[in-house]
């Protein structure tokens, strides 16, 4: 998905989304929705991208797909944060440490 601002600040101005579905990608504005293209069109994905994107989120290929299945995160069960802990460290990194050379 991408979150899209327009605007002179994050707190002034407009924000719409745009959703990979099943059938497609899909930009939701306010009440309105409007359907962007089939997922495989090249010419969809050129809607979705661009200079207003805000932030983009992204789901693991690996995730599972029934949102009940997705273990609870906190601060008190780090052991379900989606990261890799080096040998012997205490602070948690996204990067596998152990394949750095």
């Amino acid at each position: 998905a991408a979150v899209d601002h327009v605007g002179s600040s994050p707190s002034v101005g407009h924000y719409t989304a745009a959703c990979r579905r099943p059938d497609g990608w899909w930009r939701f504005d306010d009440a309105r929705t409007e359907f962007l293209g089939a997922p495989t069109e090249e010419a969809a994905a050129r809607r979705v991208l661009g200079e207003g994107n805000y932030m983009l989120l992204f789901q693991r290929r690996d995730a599972p797909p029934e949102p009940e299945l997705v273990r609870e995160q906190s601060h008190k069960q780090p052991e379900n944060w989606p990261h890799v802990l080096g040998d012997g460290c205490t602070e948690w990194s996204f990067v596998d440490r152990s394949q750095q050379s």
